[in-house]
This record gives structure tokens, C-alpha cells and sequence, in this order.
């Protein structure tokens, strides 16, 4: 599924962190977009599931200025998923760090 973007705003709301099933907080960061002229809001893991680093997808967006239009789309490598980040405007193409057992690090979420 691929999916062209204009990055608004992003943001790490208070309150968007709870526990899940492993009892750790889990935070996360709320991408305000604009797709066909609709707004909508991702909101992904701030940092990689069980680590202490940004995930793949938080350092790349990172780099992602407001107002820039870029591509997601869906990525799948063994049974993990992962977002792919087109930058149109750099030529830039970032994805998840791809592992020795070749599947993404983190798994790219996103919830709409």
C-alpha cells in the first residue's frame, strides 16, 4: 500500500503513553498529515519495541520537514511489516534496518 503525504506537524502528546501486555510505558510520537486534502493522524512508537533507541521510523521522519509531501508505503520481509519513507524532494529512501535474520527491527506500525 503505498500512500503520498503532506507532513503538517508532528507531535509527543501527553497522555499517549500506557501500559501494554509487558507492563513497559510505551510512548508515542503523532504525525499530523494530509492525504487527497483530508487530515489524518499517525502515531507510531517513539522508540524500537523493547530498546532504548528511536525506532527506524521516527529518526527518519526526524529528518521530514512540515509542509514537505513524501510517500509511505507498506514493506514486508518474512512475517514482519515495515514502512518504507519516500522523500521526493532529497531522493532520500529510508527503511528498516534489516537484520541478520532478515526481518525489520521494529515492526513500522502505524495506527490510523
Amino acid at each position: 500500500m503505498r500512500q503520498q503525504i503532506n507532513v503538517l506537524r508532528r507531535t509527543a502528546p501527553k497522555g499517549l503513553s500506557f501500559s501494554v501486555f509487558d507492563h513497559d510505558d510505551v510512548h508515542w510520537v503523532r504525525y499530523i498529515v494530509e492525504e487527497n486534502g483530508e487530515q489524518k493522524q499517525y502515531e507510531t512508537r517513539m522508540k524500537e519495541k523493547g530498546g532504548n533507541d528511536p525506532s527506524y521510523f521516527v529518526k527518519a521522519m526526524a529528518a521530514v520537514e512540515p509542509g514537505e509531501v513524501i510517500t509511505l508505503e507498506m514493506k514486508k520481509v518474512g512475517i514482519k511489516n515495515y514502512v518504507e519513507i519516500l522523500r521526493p524532494s532529497t531522493g532520500e529512501v529510508q527503511n528498516a534496518d534489516i537484520g541478520d535474520d532478515d526481518e525489520p527491527e521494529d515492526d513500522g506500525t502505524i495506527h490510523i
